[in-house]
């Protein structure tokens, strides 16, 4: 488990980059955010995080196939 934590430490800003994006919208969108929004909120920045993660895994030279 460690191992698996130390290798993904390099992508972790990228996902909490796609949380607060994802929060910002919610919040500009939203008057009174309510738990709903949040986990909405949550799902959109983890699928912006992981899309960012996926994009730079997808144009590095070294991937595995």
């Amino acid at each position: 488990m460690a191992e698996y934590f130390r290798s993904r430490w390099r992508k972790y800003p990228k996902i909490l980059l796609g949380f607060l994006i994802g929060f910002i919208i919610a919040g500009l969108v939203f008057e009174n955010p309510d738990y709903k929004t949040g986990i909405t909120a949550a799902a959109i920045g983890l699928l912006i995080g992981e899309s960012l993660i996926f994009i730079g895994w997808l144009k590095s030279p070294g991937r595995r196939s």
